[in-house]
């Protein structure tokens, strides 16, 4: 009997290369809210959460409607500066591979759904696609394992049969505490901070990376789960 496997992908950061986007809309958000931000050291230490995580801990905000104001000015800002992003190297073709090979595959992601749908269109990556787990989602955001597990979840993959792809210490965590294997991409972290994080395998690029590698990546975690 074959056993279903399953990826289990990050959005920005490891499909497409946000990171200027979602800088610039922090920014533009704190002008607009009066409060301030830093985008050369702040940016880096909120990457890859949630934003209820990242606005609460960034300027003590806990007010549930002012946290929305502030999450949809930022997101708004965000889906304009986002709509012309194209995939980064590697991720079409592996996703094809996969497909190819029988892999199911989501996005398991802290952004809203509106950001993960236009980034599906704007990279032509949401035909390999068969469920999302969004910041919409759920009340946890990583470095827990909720929105993996979900996405595993609508998958009907076991978390152990399957890949996460993350780029974030944050998001590598997430992964590791899903049962998961767990690749980490260095598109915005140093290798040794995503070895820290509890990373199986760092790569410096997708590109390159094949379905085989993935697989045998399953299998040596299996052996020791």
């Amino acid at each position: 009997m074959v056993t279903q496997k399953a990826v289990v992908w990050d959005l920005d950061g490891v499909i497409v290369d946000s990171g200027e986007a979602h800088n610039a809309s922090w920014s533009m958000m704190a002008r607009d809210f009066g409060v301030h931000y830093d985008p050369d050291h702040d940016f880096r230490t909120i990457f890859g959460r949630h934003n209820t995580d990242i606005i609460t801990s960034l300027w003590n905000v806990t007010d549930e409607a002012r946290i929305t104001e502030m999450t949809d000015s930022k997101e708004g800002y965000f889906r304009k500066e986002a709509a012309t992003l194209k995939a980064l190297p590697g991720v079409v073709e592996l996703m094809a591979a996969l497909r190819m090979r029988g892999w199911k595959q989501a996005i398991g992601s802290s952004a809203p759904m509106k950001n993960i749908e236009l980034l599906l269109s704007a990279t032509g990556t949401g035909g390999y696609i068969d469920a999302i787990a969004s910041g919409d989602d759920v009340s946890r955001g990583k470095p827990d394992p909720q929105v993996f597990l979900m996405a595993f979840e609508r998958l009907g993959v076991a978390p152990r049969y399957g890949v996460v792809i993350e780029d974030a210490p944050a998001g590598v965590r997430a992964g590791v505490r899903a049962g998961a294997a767990v690749l980490a991409v260095t598109n915005t972290q140093a290798r040794q901070v995503l070895i820290e994080a509890g990373a199986h395998k760092v790569v410096e690029s997708l590109a390159g990376v094949t379905v085989n590698d993935l697989d045998e990546l399953v299998a040596s975690r299996s052996i020791f789960s």
